[in-house]
């Protein structure tokens, strides 16, 4: 099958490996192998995917290991290993030039992100939700200039590295119920672009920065359940803001400036 573009292997609970006979599949755009919950090995080289587009291996509980070379796949746009039991992600991913969406979502034994993501600069959504063993954001993740959404709800970071704010382009950041996180960098000041903020159930966060009244663009911030204290006054500052979530925030103090 030279010619086959799109491969849906969805659902197949007999599936245990994907013969590596699949990379003379030179024409495939897209490659499903969501929910197949008994994969335990991928192809160990799939650099012959040349024109691989969309790589969905979601819900296959029981993967543990990319294929190194996945940094090969130089037409890839989107990949979704999400709820999948990787632990780490080849530091080849950082040659994918081409992706805009990579999702790992309820990866649970995710313990770290290789610090070459901070060249994927065509990368503008990262899902990295419910990774609850990802302690730590690598520094290079300032350096992803298109990167436009972030979600790291349910991590175990514990602090956003200061580089956060090169991301001019960041219109959605979550880190909600991330309860390890104690602060935020002064650095947020920077995302220009920002407009939705969630920080609800971050309980060990006592405090905003003064320079959270930089980012003009904001118009949504949520710290329900968080441990903020105090509202800082340079919120007032912010004349975008349509919504500002506080519940569950104890000994609440507000600015009379907003």
């Amino acid at each position: 099958m030279p010619h086959l573009e799109v491969l849906f292997l969805e659902g197949c609970t007999r599936l245990y490996e994907v013969d590596p006979g699949v990379e003379v599949l030179e024409k495939l755009t897209m490659l499903s192998l969501k929910d197949c919950k008994n994969l335990v090995h991928f192809a160990s080289s799939v650099r012959g995917l040349k024109s691989l587009e969309v790589l969905n291996l979601s819900g296959c509980s029981k993967l543990r290991k990319l294929p190194n070379d996945i940094g090969h796949l130089e037409s890839l746009v989107e990949v979704d290993v999400s709820g999948t039991s990787i632990r780490e992600l080849p530091c080849s991913i950082g040659m994918l030039e081409r992706l805009v969406s990579m999702s790992l979502r309820d990866c649970k034994h995710l313990v770290c992100l290789p610090s070459s993501v901070g060249i994927l600069k065509s990368l503008k959504d990262l899902n990295i939700s419910g990774c609850s063993k990802l302690d730590k954001l690598p520094n290079e993740l300032g350096h992803i200039a298109c990167l436009e959404e972030v979600d790291a709800s349910g991590t175990s970071i514990r602090e956003i590295p200061c580089s956060i704010g090169m991301l001019e382009g960041l219109v959605s950041m979550s880190l909600r119920d991330c309860k390890n996180l104690v602060c935020l960098p002064s650095s947020v000041g920077g995302l220009k672009s920002l407009k939705d903020l969630n920080l609800s159930g971050c309980s060990k966060l006592d405090k905003l920065s003064d320079e959270l009244g930089r980012v003009a663009c904001l118009e949504k911030l949520d710290v329900s359940g968080s441990g903020i204290r105090e509202v800082p006054s340079s919120i007032g500052l912010l004349k975008n803001l349509k919504k500002l979530f506080l519940g569950g925030c104890m000994d609440n103090h507000i600015n009379h400036g907003i």
